[in-house]
């Protein structure tokens, strides 16, 4: 079978690509969705994750990985479906340069939970440049911090 642009975007392999990276597997994201309509991962909160060892809350700079990591992949897919009908020998080259420009995030709630949620949506696809709002939220929809991600490609 000979790999295609349209390939890039089917869910095994996104899940694949996406739970491959080393930061994401020590953070144990597991990638749930991603589609037209955003991407949508979950993990569960592990001892080496946790902050506040008092409190046993979820380290700010894991949240911000979380975010990073989903925001970003988001953003490479919706680069993709934009240039779906171009050659993958075009298309790879350009999601390969994405990087984050930008990366704001508004801590909302102490992260006590166990499990948790994140989603992340594309606000805006410019033709070099991608901002994309991110969701953390613990398995009963309490929202815990939102993030919003600027990225060039």
């Amino acid at each position: 079978m000979k790999f295609t642009t349209s390939n890039l975007l089917d869910i095994s392999y996104l899940k694949s690509e996406f739970e491959k990276n080393p930061f994401c597997e020590n953070l144990g994201l597991i990638l749930i969705d991603c589609n037209e309509d955003g991407l949508i991962a979950e993990f569960t909160k592990r001892d080496h994750l946790v902050g506040n060892v008092d409190r046993k809350l979820l380290h700010g700079g894991v949240i911000s990985g979380v975010m990073d990591h989903a925001t970003s992949t988001a953003s490479a897919t919706a680069v993709i479906r934009s240039m779906i009908d171009k050659p993958i020998d075009e298309v790879f080259p350009r999601i390969m340069k994405l990087v984050t420009a930008n990366l704001r995030i508004d801590y909302i709630a102490p992260c006590s939970a166990t499990d948790y949620v994140v989603k992340a949506n594309i606000v805006k696809l410019g033709s070099r440049h991608i901002v994309c709002r991110g969701e953390l939220e613990d398995t009963s929809a309490n929202l815990l911090a939102v993030a919003i991600g600027s990225f060039i490609y």
